[in-house]
């Protein structure tokens, strides 16, 4: 299957729950969300070319979607203004650099930091007199970043923390404009003018002359909330896909023996023999793809072609599913090239990307480029996803020979030692690992989806 036809295929079999809809979405807020409860029916389609007028022309300036209503009245055009005209102030504190504190106390964001997990802190002590003494954002408030990764925001939650000095802005303001609205306006905002010759800056005179389009405050707060509810949804899958990689990691360790043992610490009812310790060119042999001429290359049907690339491909998490290259398998036979009939572990042998350390499984027939190795398992002795959860524990990067390019061959693979138990066990455990990383996979593809809807909503409900 190609990868375009893959694309169609996911689109068609995608469940209502993989991507949280719009009328879900919109659905699931609470009282605490001021007005994120709503139902698809509140929304409303605006026609092309009816949200894009220019004033004089006697066009509307609407969004292409925005929130239905039976106050016609509220239902106006966005008028387009400036927050400096607005009386928005832009805010900072004094530089501060130092006293940093290497206890653990109140967290002390930086540039890099900002909106993620920080790594320095101060002294309740000194927060407390800093709060004090110089100007704070108000719980809601947005955080700007205006040096380093300029645009990224947060929006205040009231929490203790201190922010890096001058770098990181919020705007006081008479409520003209809501703080929630702004967050998502800013996220496609496209700054211009900034300054600086090696480290550009946003200063607060273009934070306040940039030109926004803005609708009644009651929109604004619909819209503002609609776009926190996602969010919340995009945190909470995020956090249960981290949970789902931080559980693979746990059973890797835990359900395979450990050096000096004979047995996992963790283990399916029934087993008890010890496993066999033996290399892996006692089980299997090692082989490298081949180099294919450029006029092979291309194609659309017939023969996967895989190369380093393809590693990243939605749906080649863990089995190599799709190709960006094809093969006639009348070239195949005319050039007399031997497929990988598979199964077989493959990874990367040698360029930057065997520092990556990635494993792939091939189950059904392919070539491959001749920067992928594979090991080919014989299903005799080796269950397929019990080999690769084996692989998955193996640091190929400790094989690399000191050179300009990273490499290494197949007799180091074949050298590494491996403790296997008997075959029913292996399937046991395949079969564990298997269904974790497809789980995986579809916790990864639903954020996806939910960073794609958040995307489009941010291209249709702001002028």
């Amino acid at each position: 299957m190609t990868k375009q036809k893959h694309n169609k295929a996911v689109d068609a079999a995608s469940k209502a729950e993989d991507l949280l809809p719009l009328e879900q979405m919109m659905s699931q807020g609470s009282a605490s969300n001021e007005g994120a409860a709503l139902t698809v029916e509140d929304t409303n389609q605006v026609k092309d070319g009816e949200h894009q007028g220019n004033e004089g022309e006697g066009d509307s300036l609407v969004p292409k979607l925005r929130f239905k209503t039976a106050n016609d009245s509220s239902y106006c055009n966005w008028e387009i203004t400036t927050l400096g005209a607005l009386g928005y102030v832009a805010m900072c504190k004094r530089v501060f650099k130092h006293q940093t504190s290497t206890e653990i106390a109140v967290p002390f964001f930086k540039i890099g930091t900002f909106g993620e997990i920080p790594d320095a802190y101060i002294s309740r002590e000194l927060f407390l007199e800093l709060r004090d003494r110089y100007p704070f954002p108000k719980m809601g408030a947005v955080l700007l970043s205006v040096s380093g990764t300029i645009g990224r925001q947060v929006i205040y939650d009231g929490s203790d923390a201190y922010f890096q000095d001058s770098n990181i802005v919020w705007l006081e303001h008479n409520a003209l404009v809501r703080d929630d609205f702004l967050a998502p306006f800013y996220l496609r905002t496209k700054w211009q003018g900034l300054e600086g010759s090696t480290i550009k800056r946003l200063y607060n005179k273009i934070i306040l002359s940039q030109p926004i389009t803005l609708p009644c405050v009651a929109e604004q707060q619909r819209i503002g909330a609609l776009f926190k509810e996602l969010d919340n949804n995009i945190e909470l899958n995020r956090g249960l896909l981290e949970k789902l990689i931080q559980l693979k990691k746990s059973m890797l360790e835990q359900m395979f023996p450990r050096e000096g043992e004979s047995v996992p610490r963790l283990r399916f009812a029934g087993f008890t023999e010890p496993w066999t310790v033996c290399k892996l060119g006692d089980l299997g042999q090692a082989i490298s793809g081949i180099a294919f001429p450029e006029s092979a290359q291309g194609g659309v049907e017939g023969m996967p072609f895989f190369k380093v690339s393809d590693m990243n491909l939605e749906g080649n998490e863990s089995v190599m599913h799709y190709a960006n290259n094809y093969v006639s398998y009348e070239l195949v036979a005319k050039s007399k090239w031997k497929p990988i009939e598979g199964p077989a572990v493959i990874f990367v042998r040698d360029g930057a990307a065997v520092l990556l350390n990635r494993k792939r499984l091939i189950l059904s027939k392919c070539l491959m480029d001749h920067h992928i190795m594979h090991y080919c398992l014989d299903e005799s002795v080796w269950n397929p996803f019990f080999a690769l959860a084996i692989f998955e524990g193996i640091d190929l990067t400790a094989l690399v020979r000191t050179s300009v390019t990273p490499s290494y061959g197949a007799a180091e693979v074949e050298a590494i030692v491996v403790k296997v138990p008997n075959l029913a066990e292996q399937q046991r455990i395949g079969a564990f690992f298997k269904a974790l990383d497809q789980r995986i996979a579809q916790q990864r593809a639903k954020l996806e989806k939910l960073g794609q809807l958040k995307k489009a909503l941010l291209e249709q409900m702001f002028v």
